[in-house]
């Protein structure tokens, strides 16, 4: 049966586009996500005895946050290192968020309805000044 797979799959995927060369694709979901505001954050719901480190939820709790402007200059860094024979630098594919949840409405609502802002609104709110946005269009 794997075969007849592999083969149905494979046509439906003729008309596709094709290359010879060899490619490494870097993806990466969910920029613009405040999944874990800080350590301190994640130290407090520990406490609490909320379980963030059961499987593979550990590594996404622990270190999963808001990029900053270091993290985009890092990111830059390296992919402007790395370049093909061409002298083309990396390509990085950020699968963005365009919205996060607006905490303070929430809570203000008594939790009974969400409320969400747009993802510049939680750069200016966890990076006051630091034009995060602006890092996004550069990367782009």
């Amino acid at each position: 049966m794997p075969f007849i797979w592999d083969a149905k799959e494979r046509l439906l995927n003729l008309p596709g586009w094709h290359t010879h060369r060899k490619l490494i694709v870097i993806e990466s979901d969910d920029w613009g996500s405040v999944r874990m505001p800080s350590g301190d954050v994640f130290d407090e719901l520990n406490s609490h005895g909320i379980d963030l480190t059961s499987g593979d939820s550990l590594r996404y709790n622990r270190y999963d946050t808001l990029a900053s402007k270091d993290d985009y200059e890092a990111l830059f860094a390296v992919l402007r290192k790395h370049r093909d024979r061409r002298g083309n630098p990396a390509v990085f594919t950020a699968l963005s968020l365009v919205a996060n949840a607006d905490f303070d409405r929430i809570r203000s609502n008594g939790f009974t309805s969400y409320c969400y802002e747009p993802v510049t609104r939680t750069f200016e709110l966890y990076y006051p000044g630091a034009n995060i946005f602006s890092y996004w269009k550069r990367g782009i």
